[in-house]
């Protein structure tokens, strides 16, 4: 591996996580809103608002480090 493929690893880590970022804040919001559901029976509305906090932080953090390569 040339000099510049070892330098651009820890960027590429960083770029391979996104997926995994999106799938844990996604399935987060869809847990806390299950449980919102179960606890004060307003369902589906915990899971709904669960999922929309879970995605809007998912595109927060992915335009975070989207900026850091532009």
């Amino acid at each position: 591996m040339s000099r510049r493929g070892v330098a651009d690893l820890p960027g590429l880590a960083e770029l391979a996580s996104l997926g995994l970022t999106l799938a844990l804040c996604v399935s987060a919001g869809a847990g806390v809103g299950i449980g919102v559901d179960h606890w004060w029976g307003i369902a589906p509305w915990g899971l709904l608002i669960g999922l929309l906090l879970g995605i809007v932080s998912a595109v927060a953090i992915v335009v975070k480090i989207a900026r850091r390569w532009l």
